[in-house]
């Protein structure tokens, strides 16, 4: 047989090394992923037990919807940062987001004295939206936010009212002085007048400080979260009146990582905090059943036994601190009032004297 190759011979050969190369190339090509999710890490003021119900199901359902393009990753209380630290920790990128009031968080802006628990300002959760939503707050938290760098605010809502759980009963405001309370810094300064010692403490060492007896008591929440989180197993009563209404927290981002989503996660983000528990100041978010603060004498549950008389512990006229506005003298206009100050602030407000019973803690459940 001949060893020489003529034209059309060679070129078949040719052809079908060619081929083979080509195939070979295309089994060894690499894998291409696709793009990595964009991840943040979001830290709440709740604990671990209250975490799941005020943003868990919410940051669950964003991830959901985000189908692969973003994950949020839940920290809660004290976990990434110490809560104090919170609003720097969002400022400096140390965190990409947090959910918590402005006050406990050391938001460095002049309105914080009227978030979390203001003293005496509001009767019930809707209310918050409705001060923010459509009594002018919403700008004003706005015009606040604009000028510290680094941190956008988002949104106010609302969770329970700030009752007192205690170990020892108030029936006076004589019961006030010397008790040991952990609140937030705002509320504190506002019951010191009255002889209450605050006391901060990291958040999961609330339990142990109320068994040993460094804590009194606490003036923090409703009774949701006591029950959720295990207060109520060491507190023996419960003072039914409200400190204030209803919790305004906010949720904040960091400029530059919220700048840096695309318009649709943006709205999906602005979607989960209406979809979470808290009622947004957007008003479009769902509403909350009536907070306990409306579980007053009328409720059923806390009705005296018949023929006895329940004896109110009265805050005293005037307890309502005009003076605080003077710390944010942008809160003495609005878009919608001419009204001074603190009467806008206090439109929706409880009477500086309810009824005041002080009960055994009602049974979880109750808001």
């Amino acid at each position: 047989m001949s060893n020489k190759l003529n034209k059309r011979d060679f070129l078949k050969k040719a052809g079908l090394v060619t081929a083979g190369a080509v195939g070979a190339t295309a089994l060894a090509a690499p894998h291409v992923r696709a793009q990595s999710p964009i991840k943040w890490r979001l830290q709440t003021y709740a604990g671990p037990a209250l975490s799941e119900h005020v943003v868990g199901n919410a940051i669950e359902w964003f991830n959901t919807a985000a189908n692969g393009e973003m994950e949020i990753e839940l920290y809660t209380a004290d976990q990434l940062v110490p809560h104090g630290e919170l609003f720097r920790a969002v400022q400096t990128g140390t965190i990409d987001a947090a959910q918590s009031d402005d006050d406990s968080a050391a938001a460095p802006v002049d309105v914080k004295v009227f978030g979390a628990y203001f003293p005496l300002a509001s009767r019930y959760s809707l209310d918050v939206p409705a001060l923010w939503h459509w009594r002018g707050l919403k700008e004003i938290w706005e015009e606040a936010y604009a000028e510290i760098p680094d941190v956008t605010w988002l949104s106010t809502g609302a969770w329970d009212p700030c009752n007192f759980g205690t170990t020892k009963p108030i029936r006076s405001l004589a019961d006030l002085n010397g008790l040991r309370v952990y609140t937030f810094p705002t509320a504190g300064q506002f019951l010191a007048k009255y002889g209450v010692v605050p006391v901060t403490l990291p958040y999961e060492d609330v339990e142990p400080a109320l068994q040993t007896g460094e804590l009194d008591g606490i003036c923090w929440s409703g009774t949701t979260e006591l029950h959720t989180v295990g207060w109520a197993n060491v507190l023996k009563y419960y003072l039914t009146n409200p400190l204030s209404g209803a919790w305004a927290g906010s949720y904040f981002v960091n400029t530059a990582k919220w700048n840096a989503l695309p318009p649709h996660l943006q709205q999906l983000y602005r979607m989960m905090i209406d979809s979470s528990p808290i009622t947004a100041s957007t008003g479009t978010g769902p509403a909350r059943p009536a907070s306990a603060s409306t579980a007053s004498s009328n409720s059923p549950r806390f009705r005296p036994r018949s023929g006895r008389r329940w004896k109110p512990m009265r805050w005293p006229s005037g307890t309502r601190s005009r003076g605080r506005a003077r710390a944010a003298p942008r809160l003495s206009r609005s878009s919608s009032s001419t009204m001074p100050t603190w009467k806008r602030l206090a439109l929706l407000t409880a009477t500086a004297d309810p009824q005041t019973p002080t009960r055994p803690l009602p049974a979880a459940g109750l808001q």
